[in-house]
């Protein structure tokens, strides 16, 4: 299960000097057993939008991809004590006849010292996939 789990408050979620906002944020602590808590996670921050499904699986599958490949211990890196996962959507997601996509930024951080956390994160973005010349509608 998720050690930590942030749902950000709509009215404060919002990054300063960007056009993003932060919809969720995960943190699975090593050793933990995440079954099944990803994709409720996922499904709970994604429920405001009609996203396609396969975007929905792939996203899922990604996750769920980085929680073996960085918490599993594979023998030949140091064990990293968290995983903690951001998922980042433009401010005002007007979606009709828009494809939606993500990419996705991996940071790790090794510490200062000795008993520093070592730790990975990975913000996803959605975005609109938009035609070119087009440009965002602001109201």
């Amino acid at each position: 299960m998720a050690d930590d789990v942030n749902y950000p408050d709509p009215q404060h979620n919002h990054l300063p000097r960007t056009d993003w906002r932060k919809l969720g944020e995960l943190k699975l602590q090593a050793g933990s057993n995440p079954d099944g808590s990803v994709e409720s996670w996922l499904t709970h921050i994604l429920s405001d939008f009609s996203l396609p499904n396969d975007l929905v699986n792939k996203l899922l599958k990604s996750m769920e991809d980085a929680v073996v490949r960085v918490l599993v211990p594979n023998g030949t890196e140091a064990q990293l004590e968290h995983l903690e996962i951001v998922v980042l959507a433009p401010e005002d997601p007007v979606s009709q006849g828009k494809t939606w996509g993500f990419f996705r930024v991996e940071r790790t951080s090794t510490g200062s010292g000795d008993d520093a956390p070592r730790g990975h994160s990975i913000d996803y973005y959605l975005y609109l996939d938009r035609k070119p010349g087009e440009h965002k509608h602001t109201t």
